[in-house]
């Protein structure tokens, strides 16, 4: 007659067979990441916070983004029209009623991404007849950084006469989000972006 320990042994490998893997979770992966998309709206923000808005103070005010091409397009015109009404303006989408026209377009607004080693890379190693072997990277300090760049130009048209309404700068704005390593050790990790959505 079996022992009752090792039935109870037997029973339990048995269950746990038979619920191995039945939890599952969906992966999905959407064309662009969550980080490319905080950076280039961080660029937009970054680019925007010096815009002069003592011009739109209780003014009528007609958004123009005909010319606006770019990544994240949506995010900047909602920015503009933040920024519009923070600044006491008021938005309209009759172009006829506007005071101001505020004309907006993109000269870049997009990512880059920069890589530095100091170490030995990954490196192959041809052997006759078979793959390549690959020495994986060995890195004494190494940094990968990530960052959201902004060019953007906007200009004040009163549309009575045609003149410029208001002198507006070019706008660049940038955001980094950086990782590295040191002595094998990390990722440590160094952000513009705020701490909640890192």
């Amino acid at each position: 007659m079996k022992s009752p320990r090792l039935l109870a042994v037997v029973a339990v490998l048995s269950a746990t067979l038979v619920f191995w893997g039945c939890g599952a979770f969906r992966e999905t992966h959407p064309a662009r990441s969550a980080s490319e998309q905080l950076l280039i709206s961080g660029a937009v923000d970054a680019a925007l916070v010096n815009m002069p808005g003592d011009w739109m103070e209780g003014r009528v005010i007609y958004l123009e983004t005909a010319h606006l091409d770019a990544y994240d397009a949506e995010y900047l015109v909602q920015k503009l029209r933040n920024t519009v009404l923070a600044n006491g303006g008021r938005l309209t989408s009759e172009r006829e009623e506007a005071e101001v026209i505020l004309e907006v377009a993109s000269g870049g607004l997009s990512t880059d991404e920069g890589r530095w080693l100091l170490g030995v890379p990954e490196t192959p190693v041809p052997i006759p007849f078979m793959d390549a072997l690959r020495i994986p990277e060995l890195p004494l300090f190494k940094m990968v950084t990530h960052a959201g760049k902004a060019k953007l130009i906007a200009t004040a048209v009163d549309p009575d006469s045609g003149a410029s309404y208001a002198e507006l700068p070019v706008f660049y704005g940038r955001v980094r989000h950086r990782y590295w390593w040191a002595l094998l050790v990390g990722p440590f990790t160094w952000s513009d972006l705020p701490r909640e959505i890192r």
